[in-house]
């Protein structure tokens, strides 16, 4: 048992490295946030997973948790680095700012163990780190968690990529799998920039493929195909699949819209036409649904919940919010329904926790994924979640 762990950062991607790891080993989680890391200290988890809910009280007693910056940095024989790198509109580009000022302080400590990068970079960002900071042992290792399954695919993953020197990579990979029974795992040896462009280019991908069947949807809604039997008689050539293929109200989450947005900017001085498109087919689904919506001439509009997709109570980047934004500038009344009142950045909108009394209210029900309480009111939904049964 490994007693010399530290996982930098509490969200989804820290935890669920943090949770798993400790299975066997003793980890330390840091993050900066005073209120975070106190309801972890209380067994209160921010991951609605059942797994996660499960693997965190089984492993709690080899977890430790701090909100300052552990002084005997050069104590930990592996450090995993996995704090948030929004993409900033302003400079085109992630911000690893807060990586950056890691490493010099890991530099300025004397860190001895191996830092495992495991936050979305863009490419080229870990070959340039490895100059800077010579000193310090770096590898990339990019993670393809989904939200809402981040315990889930950390226990049973299904490939894992590692990104720098391979004496280096070994090194945890041992200790991972002393963690896990991963013999049906795929596991790739690459250079460190090419690992940063194997997780930008698999997430833009998705967000094509969901973009393309956006596109097919709003053709056969404009149509009048029967776009559940288009999408059917199309997957069945096993080349397409059935994967990423129900349309929704446009890609969201905290990865895809960023990730997109990073690879069409590293790709600016080479000809390209697919990957610049992918943002903007996202934006113009949202602007054919909005359409579809004012159609109907509605009064009071109903927003059956914000999050970005099902089963996951995360709303950052969900195509619902922009939809939202488009139908406020119609001046029309606008609610929000949740299970409970949740913080948003959307101002001057009612929330509303009764459903029935919501549904009974609004002219018509937005809704990205369909849900079966709504049954009652379907002449008023709209969705195009159209693999659900409704």
């Amino acid at each position: 048992m490994s007693k010399n762990i530290l996982v930098i950062g509490a969200g989804y991607v820290g935890l669920a490295n943090a949770i798993t790891l400790a299975r066997k080993n003793k980890v330390t989680i840091y993050d900066l946030n005073k209120s975070k890391i106190k309801d972890l200290k209380c067994k209160n988890l921010p991951l609605a997973e059942k797994d996660a809910i499960k693997e965190y009280k089984n492993n709690f007693k080899n977890l430790s948790f701090t909100d300052s910056f552990p002084g005997k940095i050069h104590l930990f024989k592996f450090i995993l680095i996995c704090i948030s790198t929004n993409f900033k509109n302003s400079y085109s580009s992630f911000d690893t700012s807060g990586i950056e000022s890691l490493l010099l302080k890991f530099s300025e400590l004397n860190a001895k163990g191996l830092i495992i990068i495991r936050s979305t970079l863009p490419i080229g960002f870990t070959a340039k780190a490895k100059t800077n900071f010579p000193k310090l042992n770096i590898i990339f290792m990019p993670e393809f968690l989904r939200e809402g399954f981040a315990i889930t695919d950390s226990i049973n993953p299904e490939r894992i990529v590692f990104g720098g020197e391979k004496k280096f990579s070994k090194q945890f990979l041992t200790l991972i799998k002393n963690v896990l029974p991963i013999n049906k795992t795929s596991i790739l040896f690459t250079d460190e920039i090419t690992a940063e462009g194997i997780k930008l280019f698999a997430n833009t991908y998705l967000a094509m493929r969901v973009s393309f069947f956006n596109e097919l949807d709003s053709f056969a809604w404009e149509n009048k195909l029967i776009s559940k039997d288009l999408i059917d008689g199309i997957c069945l050539d096993k080349r397409i699949g059935n994967d990423y293929n129900n349309p929704s109200f446009g890609y969201g989450g905290y990865c895809l819209p960023k990730d997109t947005k990073q690879l069409q900017a590293q790709f600016e001085n080479i000809p390209n036409s697919l990957i610049k498109s992918i943002s903007k087919s996202n934006t113009l689904r949202k602007e054919f649904i909005v359409k579809k919506i004012l159609e109907r001439n509605p009064k009071k509009i109903g927003i059956f919940k914000l999050e970005m997709k099902k089963n996951s109570e995360n709303s950052r980047e969900s195509a619902i919010i922009d939809i939202i934004k488009l139908l406020k500038k119609a001046s029309l009344k606008i609610y929000i329904y949740e299970d409970s009142i949740i913080k948003n950045n959307i101002n001057d909108i009612q929330q509303v926790t009764d459903l029935n009394k919501f549904c009974k209210t609004v002219d018509v029900i937005i809704c990205n994924r369909y849900d079966r309480r709504l049954k009652k009111f379907n002449s008023k939904v709209i969705t195009r979640d159209i693999f659900n049964n409704w």
